[in-house]
């Protein structure tokens, strides 16, 4: 069972699939929709792939999101898909800036 995260920072922090469901809920609502249980049960797919994938070995929370945007796409939220895309290219620009800036 997979139960710990590799965090950007080399943190090691417990696998949380509410965390997933919240981020694919934030993506979904960012386009208009508001089905709360599909994110959930989506999570629980990417819960259920990362437990297989990662199985041996702890995944890092990038890992999480490209299966998160693989089972968006699986499920024809091409919307929602990008979205989260957006959101991961928005936070990945802002940390570059974070760390020129230190």
């Amino acid at each position: 069972m997979l139960d710990k995260v590799r965090k950007r920072d080399g943190k090691i922090v417990k696998f949380n699939t509410r965390k997933i469901a919240h981020a694919i809920q934030e993506a979904a609502k960012s386009v208009g929709g508001t089905d709360m249980l599909r994110a959930t049960k989506m999570a629980r797919q990417v819960a259920f792939i990362m437990e297989s994938k990662f199985a041996d070995k702890i995944p890092s929370v990038e890992d999480v999101s490209d299966t998160i945007e693989d089972v968006l796409v699986s499920h024809g939220c091409k919307k929602t898909s990008k979205a989260f895309i957006l959101y991961r290219e928005r936070r990945a620009n802002a940390r570059n800036q974070d760390a020129l800036i230190q």
